[in-house]
Order: C-alpha cells, then structure tokens, then sequence
C-alpha cells in the first residue's frame, strides 16, 4: 500500500484530546487509526511506509513518522500501539505473576537482549506474555509516554472470543511473515501460537493437529475457521531482496475442503467507520481490533 492519510471531515486535528490514537507497527510502516471514544467511530486512516531493516531504524522511523503526519504527535485522550512479535505465550492468569513474566516467556522461545517483556489479559483467566523492541518503545515513548503497548494478537483473541457463539473457533492471523492459530471455545481459550508455515498444507497439517486436540468427541463437526489479514511474505533465499507470499486466499481454498471456512470479517463490535475510513477496514483488520484494548 503507498502512503495515504484519509481524514473524516468531523476530525478536528486541534481537538485531539477528544480522540483515541490506534497505531499499529511494523518492519513495513505504521498504521495509524483515529477512534472517536464517544461515537465509537473511526475518523482517520493514514498509512505510512517505512522500512525498517534493523532494531536501530526504530527511532529513525517515527521521527520521519512525526514529519509526515504531524498530527500524530499531538495530546491524545488515550494512545495504543499494536506490534506482532512472534515471541508469545498465552498463561493462565491464576499461574501468572509480573515478576516472573520473562521467565515464563524464555520457556516458549529465546527473549533477546534488546526486547522488553510486555504482558496484558485480553481474557479475564487469560495473561498473554510477549516481547517488543525497546527501540521501538524509547522512540515511541518519544511521542506519548503514557502509551498502551499490546500485541496485536491480544485484540484478536479478545474480538473472537466476544462473540455470542458457543462452538469453537480457529482463527488465523496472518501479517508480515508469520501465522497466530487461536482456538477459542466460546470465552475460553483453548490454544494461541505463533506458526512458520510455508504452504497451504503446511497451515492444513497445524490446523488439523488443533481439531484432534479439541476436547471431547465430535469437536470438530461444528468448528469455523476464519482468517485475519492477506497473508505472509518472506525472504527468497538469504541474499534475494525478492519475497515469497502465501495468500490468505490460497490457504482458504484448500482448508474449505475439509473445514468450515468463514468469510465473515472480524471486526470490534459496536464500532462505525465514517466513509473515508470504510475502505480500509478489509485491508488492515488488525489496527481496528486495537479498539477491544479501549476501555
């Protein structure tokens, strides 16, 4: 997507206490949604594309973001910044406690020296543990220091497992160049973790190894899939500044013929898009489940 920055004519740049900012981060560029808290309606949409090859071009990036969108600096009402790291693991809350949240993350994967070890309940028994560059976090505390950071994935699990349906769930968020499988059964979650896959099939086998761990018989007669986000894209060899994509198209092709396949978007409930903000809501489904973070 190229840069753009569509404004609702209700926005009001000077008035941006009366907002919430939604930004969501990533080695492409920041997203960036302004949510009216009392209407509950999107009001702004800017994308701004910036690459960011390397933990030291955090600050580098919002600097040239504050530049471009000088809006994005000004006194907002609440300000939430969504970042997808494949470093997670979702615990039970009555087994989690702050001081040990980097050791309960390294049994999942390695913690690097530079990450900082967030956490946030998306479920009320629910405590996901994750990391975000610290560069990405001084620089942003740059901008608004009282700023919520969340994984984005959080917003996701939260926004399924809101729903007034009873049967299970798999979901498949899908952005930059990994998959989250979350298998929620009503409110409960069942199973968030991050995926490597490469092919359709490889996305096929992980899903297929959900549904037989589902509990009890017949689990999976009633199971939906859905999918969150295009897909993911990765390097083409070590050196190859061309990309491979698995489309999120592709992968529901192939598990239709086995699965109940959703084409049902997720989106927060109880939320409106003026119609300048409308047209984006397909394309970049994660920064507006940010707003289940708003309380």
């Amino acid at each position: 997507m190229q840069r753009c920055v569509c404004l609702d004519e209700t926005f009001d740049v000077a008035q941006c206490g009366n907002y919430v900012l939604l930004a969501q981060a990533s080695a492409e560029g920041f997203a960036l949604v302004v949510l009216e808290k009392v209407r509950r309606r999107f009001v702004a949409f800017a994308w701004y594309p910036v690459r960011v090859a390397s933990p030291e071009d955090w600050s580098g990036a919002v600097d040239s973001l504050r530049a471009e969108v000088p809006w994005v600096q000004n006194s907002f009402s609440k300000v939430v910044l969504g970042y997808r790291s494949d470093r997670f693991t979702a615990i039970p809350t009555k087994f989690f406690t702050a001081e040990r949240a980097k050791q309960l993350l390294s049994t999942a994967g390695p913690v690097g020296d530079l990450d900082e070890v967030h956490y946030c309940e998306p479920l009320g028994d629910v405590t996901v543990v994750y990391t975000l560059p610290a560069q990405l976090t001084y620089a942003w505390r740059m901008l608004h220091g009282d700023s919520l950071f969340i994984h984005s994935d959080a917003a996701a699990l939260r926004a399924a497992a809101s729903g007034k349906g009873k049967d299970a769930q798999l979901l498949l968020v899908s952005q930059d160049n990994f998959f989250t499988q979350i298998v929620v059964q009503g409110e409960r979650l069942l199973s968030m973790l991050p995926l490597e896959a490469f092919t359709a099939e490889d996305l096929l086998y992980f899903c297929t190894a959900a549904v037989a761990a589902l509990p009890g018989e017949g689990g999976a007669t009633d199971l939906t899939v859905r999918m969150v986000g295009d897909g993911v894209a990765w390097p083409d060899g070590v050196q190859s500044v061309q990309t491979r994509q698995l489309r999120t198209e592709d992968v529901k092709t192939l598990l239709r013929r086995y699965y109940k396949v959703s084409d049902e978007p997720l989106v927060p409930a109880g939320y409106e898009y003026s119609y300048t903000v409308e047209r984006f809501r397909e394309g970049s489904p994660l920064i507006f489940l940010l707003a289940e973070c708003v309380s």
